[in-house]
Parts: structure tokens; C-alpha cells; sequence
């Protein structure tokens, strides 16, 4: 199977449990049809969907790229952590966890 660089935004979409759906229930819609003209790529995992923006990630503007990933829908907690980091001054993850990934999906 085909792995994406970390240089490029990665959403992590879950979409098990109902609390998912509570915090932002466009959560899906949002992160394959929002600004669709970005090339993209899906993969389905375990819980949710990997997202691979072809937006290389520019370690001078860490601002936009977190805030590219929080109006996608990215996970609350992953985007909280690397927020988090972002203020301490440490950077930022952007870790989708490829081992979890199942299968290309074609949209």
C-alpha cells in the first residue's frame, strides 16, 4: 500500500461513535468535498479516514496549516495536542498513523 509524506496535511477523520457526530456533524463532508479542487487522497482505516492534502506544510506558517486542519474537520484531540505544541513553540505533529489504513477510496 501506497504511504503519503508527513510533508503534506493529513486529516484523521473518525467517524465511530456518536459523539463524533455531536462535535461537528458534517464532520465527512467537510473533509472530501470542502475546497474539492485541493488534490486529495482517501484512505480508509480502521476508525474513520485518512485524508492526504497535497498541501505541503510550511514549517514558517504552522498557524495555517492547523488552521486547515481544524475548518477540515481533523480530530479534535490530535489537533489539540499539536495545537498545543504549536504554543510552546515545538511544532507540529501531523502523525496519521498509517498502520491503521485499510484501503484507497476512490471519490
Amino acid at each position: 500500500m501506497r504511504r503519503y509524506p508527513r510533508k503534506y496535511i493529513c486529516l484523521d477523520i473518525d467517524i465511530e461513535g456518536e459523539k463524533l457526530y455531536q462535535e461537528d456533524p458534517l464532520r465527512e463532508v467537510k473533509a472530501f468535498y470542502m475546497l474539492s479542487y485541493i488534490p486529495r487522497v482517501v484512505m480508509r482505516t480502521k476508525h474513520g479516514y485518512h485524508v492526504y492534502l497535497f498541501i505541503e506544510i510550511d514549517e514558517k506558517d504552522l498557524e495555517k496549516h492547523l488552521i486547515i486542519r481544524y475548518l477540515f474537520g481533523d480530530d479534535r484531540a490530535r489537533w489539540n495536542f499539536d495545537y498545543n505544541k504549536y504554543l510552546i513553540g515545538k511544532g507540529v505533529v501531523n502523525k496519521c498513523f498509517t498502520s491503521t489504513e485499510l484501503y484507497e477510496v476512490k471519490i
